[in-house]
């Protein structure tokens, strides 16, 4: 009976550590997903700076709105072009988005 007991408390311990070894990796590939999203955007902006037409800003990779630097994931990028009140800059904003599996 102490054996059963013993090797039950065992189980319940090593469950719980392979559940923490999970939730670790699951938020080290989304930090590492967030990180990469933050590189497209800013592969997108930095051709902006001497780019100030907007009509070629199609000739970077967020062009078609998809970009795959990895192999495992996918990034699609939205852009919004709005005048800035009361100037004649326009402020852009650039939205990143993925799936995580």
């Amino acid at each position: 009976m102490e054996i059963i007991v013993a090797t039950l408390i065992f189980a319940l311990v090593i469950a719980g550590l392979i559940n923490l070894f999970i939730a670790a990796k699951r938020l080290t590939l989304h930090a590492r997903s967030r990180i990469q999203a933050s590189e497209v955007g800013k592969q997108f902006l930095d051709p902006l700076q001497m780019q100030v037409r907007e009509d070629l800003w199609g000739a970077n990779c967020l062009g078609t709105g998809v970009c795959a630097p990895g192999a495992w994931v996918q990034y699609n990028a939205n852009t919004a072009v709005a005048p800035v009140a009361g100037t004649t800059l326009r402020r852009v904003d650039v939205t990143i988005n993925w799936n995580e599996n």
